[in-house]
């Protein structure tokens, strides 16, 4: 796709996929927005509601704002974004979701904290920046002011840790083309979009965390991954983590050392050729954990 030659420093990509229930309440945050040096690339993932007619409205009250793709395959949240991020061409891009609402002065913030890390690491190093979230209902409700301290995040994080266990959320995420390039494109191997944007950034880059609250996230019946975790799918979750760190050696082998080598082929090889207590045993040798007693449990009783 050929987009309009880009003055923003900032690109906003949006994938929807049968989102017209909120769509309006969250296109009037971004041009709300007090950083106003952004656009917003539009990709609709095949939608069979009236998404794409509300996303037409507004690129046609705000064409120098908003670029909307033609391409409507159905390809799934994660490729979608996939092919968002090819698509772009600003220095600086983020992830948005078609279901929240953006407070005031996120773009500002996140920005401000971005040019501050690149000038303490350059802006050849990949950077990521990303925030809290307030947890509300379908009408914007607070349930919970803290998504972090509702899941008890530890952010502090050892790179390892990514390859089980995210604590980077996409919707709240800022990163600098150098991440960009070096995460993307995807293929089917990875988790999602955010999570391997988060695990790759970890390794060979820089992951800053904001202690704010910059998006109303909302918690409806149709939420792709909420924020409430359900410890019965680890099993699941362990092989997708197995599969990712198959993908993570064939795109990183190179930039690894031997013995990160080494640990992440221990994870990869999880479910091939292995029985209940063989993955126990590779589980407590290669100190594969999450963080909290009950995840921890779960992980060792299910994997």
């Amino acid at each position: 796709m050929s987009l309009l030659v880009n003055k923003a420093k900032v690109q906003i990509l949006l994938s929807t996929y049968n989102g017209a229930k909120w769509l309006d309440e969250l296109l009037a945050s971004l041009l709300k927005q007090s950083y106003q040096h952004w656009q917003l690339i539009i990709r609709d993932d095949g939608s069979r509601d009236s998404t794409y007619a509300i996303l037409k409205r507004w690129k046609q009250c705000h064409p120098e704002k908003i670029i909307l793709m033609r391409d409507r395959d159905h390809l799934g949240s994660k490729m979608s974004f996939s092919r968002l991020v090819k698509c772009s061409n600003a220095p600086y891009l983020m992830f948005c979701d078609q279901d929240d609402v953006w407070q005031l002065e996120k773009i500002s913030i996140q920005m401000q904290m971005m040019l501050e890390q690149e000038n303490k690491y350059q802006k050849h190093t990949p950077i990521l920046i990303h925030s809290d979230l307030e947890i509300v209902d379908k009408s914007l409700k607070t349930k919970h002011s803290s998504f972090w301290r509702l899941r008890g995040f530890k952010l502090q994080q050892s790179k390892k840790k990514y390859l089980v266990q995210n604590v980077v959320t996409g919707n709240t995420c800022l990163f600098n083309r150098s991440a960009a390039r070096l995460a993307f494109p995807l293929n089917h191997k990875a988790m999602e979009h955010d999570r391997w944007l988060a695990l790759s950034t970890a390794w060979f880059g820089h992951i800053k965390e904001i202690d704010l609250p910059l998006v109303k996230y909302r918690q409806h019946n149709n939420n792709q991954i909420g924020a409430f975790v359900n410890y019965f799918s680890i099993r699941k979750s362990a092989k997708s983590w197995s599969l990712q760190a198959e993908y993570f050696l064939d795109c990183y082998k190179h930039r690894l050392t031997q013995q990160e080598r080494e640990n992440i082929t221990a994870l990869a090889k999880l479910y091939k050729k292995t029985n209940w207590l063989q993955r126990r045993i590779i589980l407590i040798k290669e100190k594969i954990r999450k963080d909290g007693v009950i995840p921890n449990l779960a992980l060792l009783l299910w994997a």
